[in-house]
């Protein structure tokens, strides 16, 4: 009986507890309000994985188009570029694997290409500050 109290409390007070999102919910439109969302949202990031050794790109994803990337061997230095002015948007690069080995470990930066709008520069090396040719990951977010 004492069980039953505590389920039929508990019950109630969730619901008390859901009734502001669900009226909250209905009056932003719902599950498809929030679908839209998400479809306007598409295509906003970009991203790729770079083979360290070759600068060839191994995955990519940009709703704009294909990626490419420029690369010299022994440079540590990659351009990636997208269909699209990435300029005004966020860069993310992280040194990573292309498959399922240890990542190199040292240090990575990224910038914007300031001859380019549609490309970023990424510079690897190893924990030393020693620029070194290393695979990577680089996720551009936009905001439009």
């Amino acid at each position: 009986m004492k069980n039953q109290k505590l389920m039929v409390v508990s019950l109630a007070l969730g619901l008390a507890m859901a009734a502001p999102f669900t009226a909250r919910a209905s009056e932003a439109g719902g599950l498809p309000a929030l679908a839209k969302k998400v479809k306007a949202l598409q295509g906003q990031n970009n991203w790729a994985v770079v083979a360290g050794d070759t600068g060839d790109i191994v995955r990519q994803f940009s709703s704009a188009g294909p990626v490419t990337s420029a690369h010299t061997a022994g440079t540590g230095l990659y351009t990636v570029t997208f269909s699209k002015d990435v300029s005004g948007c966020a860069f993310v690069a992280t040194l990573g694997s292309v498959s399922t080995n240890a990542p190199t470990i040292g240090m990575i930066g990224v910038t914007g290409d300031s001859g380019d709008p549609n490309s970023v520069v990424v510079q690897t090396a190893d924990n030393t500050g020693t620029a070194v040719d290393a695979s990577f990951h680089l996720y551009v977010s936009c905001s439009k």
